[in-house]
């Protein structure tokens, strides 16, 4: 619930009665934040609302988030003028601003500013300015497990467009856009066919692993560095030179921790952002969620098929089962990275970093295990129980070694939940 100030609660209430003023002669209105628009009136309404005699009902909607305003603006505008009353259908900013464009409110609200075209049809005032803040939920409802298949994707279209005879950046940027395409077509199985987003991930990613194999001609394809000329490769790695495999990769993470940067934080993508964090809260604001969750798959998607390029690059082929548990490695990069530096990198681009460097952590660990002679046949069930670990390290950390004080203050707030 948002918390509503002295100041824009009496700017909203003295908007919103010469709104409801002016529409007791049939005006239409839209809002922005609680903005009302209204055709002229005539002089002899004007004069019976200096009287204080309206009568009737004043039909209200539009803006979901904007219903403990209309409550209270309903309360205090019924002391003024008792003869009126004010009825208010939360249909959603847009259906706000159609009904009032289209006459059937006379106030229509809206959290979001009108658009140009909508400009011709309505006149919006803003009557309210508001903080809004947006509450993250951890606990996304989007689930994608299409990456295992897309990773594959990615590395069997570029091995592919080499040995076809295509550069580099050609074979790249096909891997990308193909990674891309599994993404939208999760997504819309999730959104346009009502499918549940986890089980949009599952069909997607079987799907690929007969479309990778189409892709290849058979379960693996090799590419010979001295033949072709690649990016990255292992024979590089105790070579000082840029294609070092260690230099190559920081230079392509600053890149693309740069690009992502730049992308999140534009108007499209802060949308991404909040339709992530809070769906419920987006659609109130007027963004397209359903576009958002397709838009953000595809983006996720077409950077997992670039890591299986550039793998399959670094080892030397391609093979159709590569991208099997690469979402157990993603969730290790991300818990490692939250879990070891996330009280230090508060900046959304060393958020990233912070990826990045858990993926590093955990290819430690898994090595430092091999090591010490832990069985290689065994290696899965080490990756599982070490994304465990550190999965299970903050509910650890808040039930057994938090101070008293915020134990009771968890269990409280457990119990009100």
């Amino acid at each position: 619930m948002k918390k509503i100030t002295r100041r824009s609660f009496i700017t909203v209430c003295g908007a919103a009665a010469a709104a409801m003023a002016l529409t007791a002669c049939g005006g239409a209105a839209s809002s922005t934040v609680a903005s009302s628009a209204a055709e002229p009136t005539s002089s002899s309404a004007a004069a019976e609302t200096a009287a204080g005699t309206l009568s009737g009902n004043v039909a209200t909607g539009g803006s979901t988030s904007m219903k403990n305003v209309i409550a209270a603006l309903t309360e205090g505008f019924a002391e003024v003028e008792p003869g009126v009353t004010v009825s208010y259908d939360p249909t959603g900013s847009g259906a706000g601003i159609t009904g009032a464009t289209d006459k059937t409110l006379d106030i229509g609200l809206s959290s979001r500013a009108l658009k140009d075209d909508e400009k011709n049809d309505v006149d919006g005032t803003t009557v309210a300015l508001d903080g809004i803040a947006i509450i993250v939920n951890k606990d996304s409802k989007v689930a994608d497990l299409t990456v295992d298949g897309s990773f594959g994707t990615g590395g069997a279209v570029c091995v592919m467009c080499l040995l076809s005879g295509q550069n580099i950046w050609v074979s790249l940027l096909a891997a990308v856009l193909a990674g891309l395409a599994t993404g939208l077509v999760t997504g819309l199985l999730h959104t346009f066919m009502g499918i549940p987003a986890i089980l949009s991930g599952i069909l997607t990613q079987l799907a690929l692993y007969s479309i990778n194999l189409k892709i290849m001609g058979k379960a693996n394809q090799s590419i010979n560095v001295d033949k072709y000329d690649l990016l990255i490769s292992l024979r590089w790695v105790k070579e000082f030179a840029l294609h070092n495999p260690i230099i190559m990769v920081i230079l392509v993470s600053a890149v693309v921790i740069a690009v992502l940067y730049w992308f999140f934080g534009t108007e499209l993508g802060c949308a991404i952002r909040a339709t992530g964090s809070n769906p419920a809260m987006s659609r109130a604001q007027g963004i397209n969620t359903n576009f958002n969750i397709v838009l953000g798959l595809a983006v996720s998607n077409a950077l997992v098929a670039l890591s299986g390029a550039l793998l399959s690059q670094y080892q030397g082929f391609a093979d159709v089962g590569m991208g099997r548990g690469a979402i157990v490695i993603g969730l290790a990069a991300v818990i490692i990275g939250e879990a070891v530096f996330g009280r230090i990198f508060h900046n959304f681009a060393l958020k990233m970093v912070s990826v990045s460097l858990g993926a590093i952590i955990y290819y430690i660990v898994i090595q430092l295990v091999l090591t010490l002679g832990f069985d290689a046949n065994l290696l899965k069930l080490l990756s599982a129980s070490v994304v465990a670990v550190f999965l299970a390290v903050p509910y650890w950390k808040g039930r057994y070694f938090a101070k008293p004080a915020a134990k009771k203050a968890n269990k409280e707030g457990a119990n009100n939940a």
